[in-house]
């Protein structure tokens, strides 16, 4: 397994990462002392995917678990479903050190990390993220933003709160279908827009390898994002200091194109494409950048098949 360390004090924790490393998990929690009382929080989808080994895995281990299952979707960030989960997790709660555990995307680790930093305060419950989508591996995975919407705004109500593990198992993306690898990898090629000339240019050069799971690729840029990701969060974990707003490149015209239209329309990856590629239009207007910036991100993003014209007006 790979290892990249987020580095926050007394909160700092590990990102493990590797293909066919389910049965270490057991060991790291045991590692870190978690509460064995284990609260998996997921979805019908995920469950079927991903979640049976799993179950196997903590169960074989003998954790004492608990599943509870939240519909696919954005919808789950809400207040009933919110209460919802924390009245399954009341019910769980045997007074002793729990663990919840996400086992999903960004919708179930957003969901499962509110829960687990309002949930008596926080006090006596860990939290483990085990990201199942590549976007989730490469961004909301790591950072300790969690969040519900509130009456259709997205991340209303929130926390930072940072879990004591993310778990990494490259395999689970062999359960995705391509438009979400996609959707993912555009988070990647971020990284190598804002940071690293050299990671763009791998990506560039690897995608059709990436896009086929080969894992000496795969790990690679999972591995180099984080640590991208875990570096800004260290030096500005709270969003205050204007390092951690670099992570947003992309995502105010990518947010709106989200807002105005629906996920079957546009995934969030899809609509951080295209918002990239705006704001590197407008960082050349503005002097920032010269306009090669904007024809090279719009040439690999055409080359692995992204939209790079927002539907019914010109970018």
């Amino acid at each position: 397994m790979e290892t990249v360390r987020v580095d926050l004090g007394d909160r700092s924790y590990d990102i493990q990462i590797g293909s066919r490393v389910l049965a270490e998990l057991p060991r790291l929690m045991r590692g870190l002392k978690l509460g064995e009382d284990v609260f998996v929080l997921t979805s019908p989808t995920i469950r079927r995917h991903c979640g049976q080994a799993l179950e196997r895995v903590l169960a074989g281990a003998s954790f004492h678990l608990k599943v509870v299952e939240t519909p696919d979707g954005e919808e789950s960030k809400s207040l009933a479903t919110y209460e919802r989960v924390a009245v399954e997790l009341m019910a769980f709660d045997r007074k002793r050190q729990i663990t919840v555990l996400a086992l999903g995307g960004g919708v179930v680790g957003d969901l499962g990390g509110f829960v687990a930093a309002t949930y008596k305060r926080g006090l006596g419950v860990d939290y483990v993220q085990v990201p199942t989508t590549l976007l989730a591996h490469v961004d909301s995975s790591v950072g300790g933003k969690v969040a519900i919407n509130l009456r259709g705004v997205k991340n209303m109500l929130g926390a930072f709160y940072q879990p004591r593990l993310v778990f990494i198992e490259l395999d689970f993306l062999k359960t995705l279908p391509l438009r979400e690898l996609k959707s993912g990898l555009a988070e990647v090629i971020k990284y190598g827009v804002i940071f690293d000339r050299d990671f763009f240019e791998y990506v560039a050069a690897n995608y059709e390898r990436i896009l086929r799971l080969e894992p000496d690729c795969l790990s690679h840029i999972v591995k180099k994002s984080c640590e991208f990701k875990a570096a800004t969060v260290a030096a500005d974990e709270r969003d205050t200091r204007g390092q951690r707003a670099l992570l947003n490149y992309g995502h105010t015209v990518g947010h709106a194109i989200e807002a105005a239209t629906s996920e079957s329309i546009y995934t969030h990856g899809e609509a951080v494409a295209l918002g990239m590629i705006c704001a590197a239009r407008l960082g050349a207007e503005l002097g920032a950048c010269g306009p090669e910036v904007e024809q090279r991100i719009r040439s690999l993003l055409a080359a692995i098949g992204y939209e790079t014209a927002i539907r019914g007006c010109t970018v």
